[in-house]
């Protein structure tokens, strides 16, 4: 009987174990919020497969970034700050990633 305790807790323990896992896991963002909580007084966010396209008034030197649309995270900043790049860096970026590749829809 001892024997049978300790079996259903590890069963138990097995079954459970990956539906746990699943929601320790980063849950994708509702980038619109995202947006408006990061990026007050820009547009809303432009969606284009897995990237978001937002725009702080770039038509009068202001900065436009493209987002990953699960998580928020920028991948480029473009718009005015390629007008004057502050560095290397930048200017290679707004060469490369403005728009990014996997950019394929007109804004």
């Amino acid at each position: 009987m001892h024997n049978m305790r300790v079996k259903i807790p590890a069963l138990f323990l097995l079954a459970i174990l990956p539906a746990a896992c699943l929601r320790s896991e980063k849950e994708d963002v509702d980038i619109q919020v995202f947006v408006e909580q990061h990026y007050p007084g820009c547009s809303e966010a432009l969606l284009c497969k897995d990237l978001a396209y937002v725009d702080c008034n770039s038509a009068a030197d202001g900065p436009s970034y493209y987002l990953e649309r699960a998580t928020g995270n920028r991948i480029s900043t473009c718009g005015g700050a390629c007008w004057f790049p502050r560095d290397s860096t930048q200017a290679e970026a707004c060469r490369t990633l403005c728009p990014p590749e996997e950019w394929t829809c007109p804004r």
